[in-house]
């Protein structure tokens, strides 16, 4: 049996393994979404006549999106529970993703908004959740499994937007997209009222925007973290944001198999965020496991400087499963931690508080990116940069662990 925190209920070991199933497949839809059109942006932008490039300043309106989620909904899964507030981030995802499918330039913002600000809602809840029936010695492992729904979701976006791009049009590829979110919305609607008979309906619903940030900020060990996310993200974004248009355009890889290059790097995703939730777990140390993490992130980086048309598949194959392994890899433990550091019961708080930094950065790289192309108009030196915010992780990891950490320990105030 597995026991949440209050003690209130128990969970048998197959309910336990459904709500982790559920939650990871509702990480995945929601990233679908988010993912689809940066996977499918070549068509997309010739549907609109703008450059491919171009589609990064709508990657950064999805995350605007997230961080005014992140700020303004921190207190839903409170007063609905974190199975309502699931649905409900899935539904207005579907809404974005089919209001950006009208081919009306003027709709393509808010529905990049209304992407980001579902998805948003996303990780807090099944943080609120799961750290109610997750036994402490399986924490960092659980979180990285229901993790692995980020890279699970934007692989299913690499292998099959491109083909339905290509058979049914780049509108069609999106209606798909949405009708399999919605359908996950239904399933979840099975175990709503047990999962959220914690939800009190007296919590406000709208929070203060400021809280959750004010809440993180506060909390030292917390800050430390949250910077660390908002350098490691700047990868995953650039990776999920403009693998395909780097090798469609500057390498002349076929969009087909430019996108089965970003499905491999996705893979890696879902098996760093497994190994690196194992390492936290089998060490007791989740610091140290970032710090190897970050290390090989850096040498990716640099590496990545040097792709060109004379690259072989096989060696591109390789090295963006390793950009997502590590890259994309850092997330599970990294909630894990968050969920560990949040003052008790304010775990979605906490966890909104921390992503919104992540957040800001998500928002902020896909600009920068886009801005030092259209300067040196080489995406694979812009893709070298990428070594900056990996050697300040690096760094900060390392000054963390051996400055204000407990010798051996995580991440402590």
């Amino acid at each position: 049996m597995i026991q949440r925190q209050s003690n209130e209920r128990t969970l048998t070991t197959a309910e336990f393994a459904f709500m982790v199933a559920a939650l990871t497949g509702g990480q995945a839809c929601g990233t679908l979404l988010v993912v689809a059109m940066p996977t499918i942006a070549p068509v997309i932008a010739e549907s609109f006549a703008v450059p491919a490039y171009m589609i990064g300043y709508l990657a950064s309106l999805v995350y605007l999106g997230v961080l005014a989620g992140l700020s303004l909904g921190a207190n839903l899964s409170l007063r609905w529970g974190a199975c309502r507030t699931t649905q409900v981030g899935l539904t207005l995802q579907a809404t974005g993703i089919l209001l950006a499918s009208t081919r009306s330039l003027a709709l393509l913002a808010p529905a990049a908004v209304f992407i980001g600000f579902g998805y948003a809602l996303l990780t807090p809840a099944s943080s609120h959740l799961l750290l109610r029936y997750t036994p402490e010695i399986r924490r960092n492992m659980v979180f990285s499994l229901k993790q692995t729904g980020v890279p699970l979701g934007a692989l299913g976006a690499a292998l099959t937007a491109p083909g339905l791009a290509l058979l049914f049009g780049w509108q069609g590829a999106l209606w798909t997209f949405a009708a399999v979110v919605l359908g996950m919305v239904v399933a979840m609607q099975w175990r709503r009222r047990h999962w959220d008979e914690d939800r009190n309906p007296n919590v406000p619903l709208a929070s203060n925007p400021f809280a959750a940030l004010s809440l993180m900020w506060n909390i030292p060990a917390l800050r430390r973290l949250s910077i660390v996310g908002g350098l490691l993200i700047c990868s995953q974004m650039t990776m999920q944001n403009f693998t395909v248009t780097m090798l469609y355009e500057e390498m002349k890889i076929p969009l087909v198999q430019a996108g089965l290059i970003l499905s491999i790097a996705q893979v890696g995703g879902v098996s760093g965020r497994l190994f690196w939730g194992w390492m936290a777990d089998r060490t007791g140390d989740c610091l140290r496991a970032l710090m190897l993490l970050a290390t090989g992130l850096l040498v990716i980086s640099i590496t990545c400087a040097t792709l060109g048309p004379s690259w072989p598949i096989a060696g591109l194959a390789v090295l963006f499963f390793l950009l997502g392994a590590t890259g994309s890899g850092w997330h599970g433990a990294y909630l894990s931690e968050t969920a560990r550091l949040a003052p008790p019961g304010r775990v979605s708080v906490a966890t909104s508080g921390s992503l919104l930094l992540n957040n800001i950065s998500a928002m902020i790289t896909p600009l920068v990116f886009a801005s030092i192309y259209s300067v040196i108009h080489n995406y694979a030196y812009t893709f070298g940069v990428l070594v900056v915010p990996a050697a300040l992780s690096l760094w900060l990891l390392w000054n963390s662990r051996h400055g204000s950490a407990r010798p051996g320990s995580k991440m402590t105030s």
